[in-house]
């Protein structure tokens, strides 16, 4: 075929050629990628009449994966730098087992200022922390904690925030000082607030509120131990301010018994391999 024939051709391949290079996503201006957001995530869906679990609409049961994507696809404008520890959450006793420290156990999304709203409206900025467990790649989601940090022309006031936790988590079983004192809700517009407040709630298996410690031997509030009733569910909040208003919020909210469950059942099962491992080897007699 000689090129006389197509005349056409050399210019399509061009425009081809053009048409795929602009269709390229360009690199983001901060070096960060912007995250392949779907139109839907399939999340685990509350129970009807189980108490509210949830922090930005996120619920533990989630796979790690999907909690990541979702988190990052919450603002179109934020971007986050990830960090992630494989086999290293202190709660898994025998942490050097599994899979040879592939799995994830626990990942930050940290927030890359400046972080900033459309319409570059200034808003809080927001620190994710997950804690995962499960098979390599099918890690389960267990634990959220989300920071939200504050600058002047953000800040809420100590009652805004209390009466919103309230109103999302309902009655906090405390709410405590930095001191590890009851909180009075009667000072809530003093000038002389504590510059640290902490609450709790915290539900047994028929989703019933049950009781937690609070105390500074027990910074994570367990609900485990004597006198105490066993929870599946704890919800933790720390605000710190300067007088009346907050500086910062964190939220956890923590599935104890889901988590307590699946290291054990990852520990018989490994466990288990390395007796079948084992079950030929005899000594020299």
């Amino acid at each position: 075929m000689k090129p006389s024939s197509v005349p056409w051709l050399l210019p399509a391949v061009l425009l081809l050629l053009s048409t795929r290079l602009e269709a390229a996503p360009a690199p983001a201006a901060d070096g960060l990628d912007h995250p392949d957001c779907p139109k839907h995530l399939q999340l685990p869906a509350r129970p009807s009449g189980s108490p509210v679990d949830d922090i930005r609409g996120l619920r533990p049961g989630a796979s790690l994966d999907t909690a990541i994507l979702y988190l990052e696809c919450l603002d179109p404008q934020a971007r986050y730098r990830q960090r992630t520890a494989f086999n290293s959450d202190i709660l898994l006793p025998n942490r050097k087992r599994y899979y040879e420290g592939q799995v994830r156990t626990r990942v930050w999304l940290q927030a890359v200022p400046p972080y900033t709203s459309i319409g570059d409206e200034p808003v809080a900025k927001v620190d994710f922390q997950l804690v995962s467990f499960g098979e390599p790649g099918r890690e389960t989601v267990f634990f959220i904690d989300q920071t939200q940090s504050f600058d002047q022309a953000t800040q809420p006031t100590v009652r805004t925030v209390l009466n919103s936790l309230q109103k999302k988590y309902g009655t906090p079983s405390f709410i405590v000082n930095g001191d590890w004192q009851p909180f009075s809700a009667s000072t809530l517009d003093s000038e002389s607030h504590p510059q640290l407040l902490q609450l709790g709630w915290a539900w047994d298996g028929a989703g019933q509120p049950t009781a937690q410690r609070a105390s500074s031997q027990d910074a994570d509030f367990s609900c485990e131990g004597p006198g105490v009733s066993p929870c599946v569910l704890a919800i933790h909040a720390t605000l710190n301010g300067d007088g009346i208003m907050v500086t910062s919020l964190t939220v956890s909210i923590r599935r104890v018994a889901a988590h307590a469950a699946a290291v054990r059942d990852a520990d018989a099962r490994w466990a288990a391999a390395e007796v079948e491992k084992a079950k030929d080897r005899k000594p020299a007699l």
